[in-house]
């Protein structure tokens, strides 16, 4: 998916896929969702602290930062409108898909 000039990578989509279909329940934080990312889909750290940097720098998500710790993480509304499009082709996804 092409994005104000960027493209979103299938690790991003996958990422921007799983905050989608999480978001209805706790608000979680950046931190909660490196860990969970990473444990779920197989992805290092690093590479979901990329990836989740990255879909900010998008302003496709919103998140706490090192000088405010403890916002929890969202989609924006341009974010939303996308995860929604991706969650659109990825019907029948399971755990598996994630790695």
């Amino acid at each position: 998916m092409r994005l104000a000039g960027k493209n979103l990578t299938s690790v991003q989509s996958k990422i921007l896929d799983y905050i989608y279909s999480r978001e209805a329940g706790d608000a979680h934080t950046y931190s909660w969702y490196v860990k969970s990312i990473a444990t779920e889909m197989g992805v290092p750290e690093s590479t979901t602290k990329w990836c989740l940097n990255n879909l900010r720098g998008m302003l496709l998500i919103e998140a706490g930062s090192s000088l405010e710790k403890g916002i929890p993480l969202r989609l924006t509304c341009p974010g939303l409108v996308v995860a929604k499009g991706l969650s659109k082709t990825q019907v029948g996804r399971s755990k598996e898909d994630y790695r």
